[in-house]
């Protein structure tokens, strides 16, 4: 379904960030991350293009907006 599409995740709960792991796994993508703060959503950014993303909106550091 994904195509081996590269697909971010940020999400700084451990679980649910498995879960979204799996997730895009088990649909046919290729996952990049998970990050759990914008600064580590922006340093994955700066070695790979993705064709999506799936965005906490509130992550540790602080909010998804700048991503």
């Amino acid at each position: 379904m994904l195509k081996s599409y590269p697909i971010l995740i940020a999400e700084d709960e451990p679980i649910i960030a498995l879960d979204l792991v799996l997730a895009v796994e088990e649909a046919g993508g290729e996952v990049v991350g998970p990050a759990a703060t914008v600064k580590q959503a922006f340093a994955l950014l700066e070695t790979r293009s993705v064709r999506g993303a799936i965005l906490d909106v509130n992550l540790a550091d602080r909010d998804i907006t700048p991503v």
